[in-house]
């Protein structure tokens, strides 16, 4: 009942030098929560998912747009995701 978000982040070697924060918000809901509770966590990212840019995005979308944008190298890009496949698709490897 406490529990409001959680927040994920990584520090993202930049093109520019430093480290760039990339980050998702998943912010509870009811539905987030009965998942938590029933052990279903990983249902989880379906919900992240489908809640879009509404919440700032996924890891995998911010990392993309973050490479797109010349931020980050492709390697940290693929290094860094969640889903490798998909990111390799949607860069068009």
């Amino acid at each position: 009942m406490s529990l409001k978000a959680i927040i994920s982040q990584q520090l993202i070697p930049c093109l520019q030098g430093g480290v760039i924060p990339v980050f998702e918000i998943l912010p509870i809901n009811t539905a987030v929560a009965n998942l938590i509770r029933d052990g279903r966590t990983n249902q989880i990212q379906t919900i992240l998912t489908s809640a879009g840019t509404a919440n700032g995005g996924t890891m995998d979308s911010n990392l993309y747009q973050y490479y797109k944008a010349g931020k980050i190298s492709l390697e940290d890009c693929l290094r860094c995701c969640e889903n490798i496949d998909q990111m390799k698709k949607r860069i068009g490897e």
